[in-house]
């Protein structure tokens, strides 16, 4: 059991990898407004979070051969197909959900960081002056 676990934290570790990529590039784009960049970070990470509930929810229900971890795992590895279901859609539901708690807490950051430095009145890079 514990193989799949692992197997199953890298699979949906890896999408949510490649998400943050996307996410910080982004936030680099748009990093001459720094709260501007802050709040495109907390609205990815809320979208993210979105998907990984959805994810999560479909995840019981979704055929077992047709997962990214039933293909990771070795054929030793496998659980029998009685219970293969139960078992693959568990775990996924479980990763999704953590990975989704995560990127909750990310975007709560990120507005709050956001809104800190709309505050203090940092909304230009020093030498980028508008004229």
């Amino acid at each position: 059991m514990d193989e799949i676990e692992k197997a199953a934290f890298l699979c949906v570790g890896r999408a949510c990898a490649f998400a943050w990529l996307a996410a910080i590039c982004l936030m680099f784009a748009f990093s001459f407004q720094p709260p501007l960049a802050a709040f495109i970070g907390g609205v990815v990470a809320l979208g993210a979070t979105a998907a990984l509930l959805v994810a999560a929810k479909r995840a019981p229900s979704r055929p077992y051969k047709r997962t990214e971890l039933w293909g990771v795992l070795s054929i030793d590895q496998r659980p029998p197909p009685a219970v293969a279901q139960q078992v693959i859609g568990r775990v996924l539901r479980e990763k999704h959900l953590y990975f989704a708690q995560l990127a909750a807490k990310y975007a709560v950051f990120f507005f709050a960081l956001g809104l800190v430095l709309r505050l203090i009145g940092f909304n230009e890079l020093p030498g980028m002056e508008r004229y």
